[in-house]
């Protein structure tokens, strides 16, 4: 009896244990559940455009405007207060003429794009394009033909476009230049577009022979719509504005000598950065004298880094992502792409970012920094993307170029660098607290120029 007895309370004890222990796991996945819903909550509430915000509202309009007009002033001078090269690459391309084109762009390379291309003209014509580019009457009797159509145009445009319909000539006229050649007869330039969207150019010279057009050479160039033919001394050249291409800035102009082979005979004259110098436009007065002047100890030991041509673009090629105190996660994306983590936002709370540098392949974008956001579902073991915080899209004008940031005195701040026109630069600092934004710095990114001399590089685009 005893025995049975004490079996039952034993039964009992267990069966109130085994109900506290099930009261325990109530309880401790009800915590659970609302410690995720306060996180998933958070990161609702920071999946927003906090860094895709117009950043004039940070930095300031008139802050850019200071930058830009120190720039202007720096860069824009006398022929003795910056080195020409004036270079004779070869007999092909003498010193004067050379020196003349530096001085153009020294004076007008500085991103602002109209006014080079006046002053670019304005050379041109100094040494006789006007007279080379056929104007409508000449083509009218080069081409008598187009005296048969019905509607006749006074429009350049209209004509080129007629043409092909009418003579064997090259579709997507964009100009028709006449010369002189070596041989005394008349020689006639066809600059035409290719019809694709990457700013092909051909450029085909011909002898003019029975009422025919006889091709003696042809070259490719990637210009956008900038070609004229001069004349230096005895020698024919067609020339161009270059510009770099991931930019979509102007930064040179390459000579074609219209000898017998204009495909090699060519020089491109650079004006790229050398290094780039850091001028504070801006500081927060209710920042601490502690964090600025940790930011700029950190940017005098990083300053050379990320200045670089391996995270600026130089017109030397395409650049990297620049990481600072973020850590690269073990966990990957489904796609197998690595992940970086940071608390960004300062809220105890790890976000995710993939960075990767966008190239053109035409000639309506530029380069920029696409970057993604995500969040961690441990529920569902899977990365959550932040639509609204990412940064995709590609937008016109101002770019972001380089994110990453930097941890000081227990919190974060993220560094911005944007592209705002030729070489210059901005670096914006800026503190998050969840989704409340704090200005902390900007910064005009400034180069130092010298021209860059090269000769014979063939442009070759597949056309």
């Amino acid at each position: 009896m005893k025995r049975i007895f004490f079996l039952i309370l034993i039964s009992a004890l267990l069966m109130c244990n085994g109900c506290n222990i099930f009261k325990e796991n109530i309880i401790s996945t009800e915590i659970d559940k609302t410690e995720q819903d306060t996180t998933d909550s958070k990161y609702q509430t920071l999946d927003t455009d906090l860094l895709d915000r117009e950043f004039l509202e940070v930095g300031g309009i008139e802050l850019l405007e200071l930058g830009m007009n120190e720039y202007l002033s720096r860069y824009t001078s006398s022929e003795g207060t910056f080195t020409i090269s004036g270079a004779d690459a070869t007999n092909d391309f003498p010193e004067e003429l050379v020196t003349m084109t530096e001085i153009l762009l020294h004076d007008s390379c500085n991103g602002d794009r109209e006014e080079l291309e006046k002053a670019y003209e304005k050379l041109a014509n100094t040494f006789g394009a006007v007279k080379y580019s056929m104007n409508i009457e000449e083509l009218y009797l080069l081409f008598p033909k187009l005296l048969d159509v019905e509607e006749q145009s006074a429009n350049l445009e209209d004509v080129y476009r007629m043409l092909p319909e009418i003579y064997l000539v090259p579709q997507h006229l964009i100009n028709i230049f006449r010369i002189s050649g070596s041989n005394g007869q008349e020689q006639y330039i066809f600059e035409y577009g290719t019809g694709g969207s990457n700013g092909g150019v051909c450029v085909s010279v011909n002898d003019y022979i029975d009422g025919e057009f006889v091709l003696v050479s042809k070259f490719e160039t990637q210009n956008e719509g900038m070609g004229r033919v001069i004349k230096y001394e005895n020698s024919y050249y067609y020339t161009y504005l270059s510009c770099n291409y991931n930019l979509k800035e102007y930064d040179g102009v390459r000579l074609h000598k219209l000898d017998s082979q204009p495909e090699t005979q060519n020089l491109l004259i650079r004006y790229l950065p050398k290094e780039y110098t850091r001028r504070q436009l801006y500081f927060n007065a209710n920042a601490t004298s502690e964090i600025g002047e940790s930011i700029e100890d950190y940017l005098e030991k990083t300053g050379a880094e990320f200045m670089t041509a391996q995270y600026l673009d130089y017109g030397k090629g395409t650049v990297d992502e620049y990481y600072g105190d973020e850590e690269k996660a073990e966990k990957v994306l489904e796609t197998g792409e690595a992940v970086y983590m940071a608390d960004i936002a300062n809220c105890g709370l790890p976000i995710y970012m993939s960075k990767s540098e966008y190239e053109p392949s035409n000639m309506s974008t530029a380069e920029y920094l696409k970057i993604r956001f995500y969040y961690f579902n441990p529920e569902e073991y899977v990365f959550v993307k932040m639509e609204n915080l990412s940064m995709e899209e590609y937008e016109p004008g101002i770019r972001l170029m380089q994110l990453w940031v930097k941890e000081f005195e227990d919190s974060i701040y993220t560094f911005r660098v944007y592209h705002v026109s030729d070489y210059s630069y901005l670096l914006n600092i800026i503190k998050l607290d969840e989704d409340k934004v704090t200005h902390i710095a900007t910064y005009a990114l400034l180069p130092e120029k010298e021209f860059v001399l090269i000769e014979g590089e063939v442009v070759n685009l597949g056309m």
